[in-house]
């Protein structure tokens, strides 16, 4: 019986079962990352099947190619046609490769910043982790949360200029060495527009120490004025400086930090932020 012109049962039963597996494969990576990331599953689906959809017409046209070309020259042509569709594929799982590669290069450059402090030790790799978590709450697009998860991973990567007696310092710092700091958003900003595949993260680096009322730094933005993804950051940094040991105090509770945050809305914060973080803090505890 044929179920298309041209195609038997059989037939179509070769050409289907890479698409059902494809699919099935696609279904239980949405559950995983569903599940481990606390991503809400219709907001994965977009995202993945932009990513996913050419792997799985490659590998149905590479099916189709080598049953016909079997059919036309036997076994060798299986080889020979195998051999071509391999080919074809290796640039798509190689750019999946280098992202992979590229973020956790990132990854090792802000360790490297966070070690100029050892009490800060992975410090922009747990600000990230929060602020992706938060603009998921917030149910932001999947590539805005992606560019957020950058511009945190990169916030402080500004104060690779600053001297490390500076950042290590115990006691305030004095006028001088604090406008040194607060140099390293506009530093830290010019490093990543200098990389085309860094610079959509520039603004959240920028102006991740603006505060809400408009008394912060570098431009005195206020409210909305602020990026998004820098209000974000702005309170997951600040969570967890607060929660972080320190050799002149001990970090607070989750608890306390989230009452100091809460006591800074609409001075420091963002509210919105604040209620993200704390519904991370939720989910994750």
């Amino acid at each position: 019986v044929s179920l298309l012109p041209g195609l038997t049962a059989e037939q179509m039963r070769l050409v289907l079962l890479p698409v059902v597996c494809l699919a099935t494969m696609f279904a239980l990576q949405v559950v995983r990352i569903s599940i481990l990331e606390g991503i809400k599953t219709r907001r994965l689906l977009s995202p993945l099947l932009r990513s996913a959809l050419p792997h799985l017409i490659a590998i149905v046209v590479a099916v189709v190619l080598i049953w016909g070309v079997f059919r036309l020259i036997g076994p060798l042509g299986v080889l020979l046609t195998s051999v071509v569709a391999i080919e074809m594929y290796y640039p798509w799982k190689l750019l999946g490769a280098q992202r992979d590669l590229f973020l956790k290069s990132l990854q090792m450059i802000s360790n490297a910043v966070d070690l100029k402090d050892p009490y800060t030790a992975h410090h922009s790799r747990r600000v990230s982790e929060y602020a992706t978590m938060m603009a998921r709450v917030l149910d932001v697009p999947e590539v805005e949360a992606e560019r957020i998860r950058i511009g945190a991973l990169m916030h402080d990567i500004g104060k690779i200029g600053v001297p490390g007696d500076v950042i290590r310092k115990p006691s305030r710092l004095t006028d001088e060495e604090m406008a040194l700091m607060k140099r390293h958003v506009e530093a830290g900003a010019s490093i990543v527009e200098e990389l085309e595949i860094l610079n959509r993260s520039s603004d959240v680096v920028r102006h991740h120490h603006e505060n809400y009322d408009g008394s912060g730094y570098p431009s005195g933005l206020a409210g909305p004025g602020i990026p998004l993804g820098a209000r974000i950051v702005f309170v997951a940094d600040a969570f967890d400086a607060m929660t972080t040991d320190r050799p002149y105090r001990k970090g607070r509770s989750v608890l306390e930090a989230v009452k100091v945050l809460e006591a800074n809305v609409n001075t420091q914060f963002d509210p919105r932020a604040v209620e993200a973080l704390k519904a991370v803090l939720t989910f994750t505890s």
